[in-house]
């Protein structure tokens, strides 16, 4: 169960939760993340797909990385005769003489 609230932290610097009945009695992990000023703030702002793609692209080069589209799909091709095969093995063709 996540409970997000806005709170003003008072001068005794002491909160008070109030639990919502439906969730049950005993014992729980609890986390609790303070962010000050606003919650606005506090939350990064999701990046658009192409801030996104951009970002992958950097991160796999700072790796290393030197895979290319191009190598997925020709890896990409060559699982997908390898599981043909192995269907094919595991499900030979019937002969039509009956």
């Amino acid at each position: 169960m996540v409970i997000e609230r806005r709170v003003e932290i008072p001068a005794d610097h002491r909160l008070h939760l109030d639990i919502p009945p439906e969730f049950p009695a005993g014992k729980t992990a609890t986390v609790i993340v303070l962010a000050p000023g606003d919650i606005q703030e506090a939350t990064p702002r999701r990046l658009t797909p192409s801030e996104a793609i951009k970002y992958c692209r950097g991160l796999a080069k700072r790796l290393g990385c030197t895979l290319t589209s191009g190598d997925f799909l020709e890896q990409r091709r060559k699982d997908r005769e390898l599981e043909e095969a192995h269907y094919r093995r595991l499900y030979p063709p019937k002969d039509n003489r009956d």
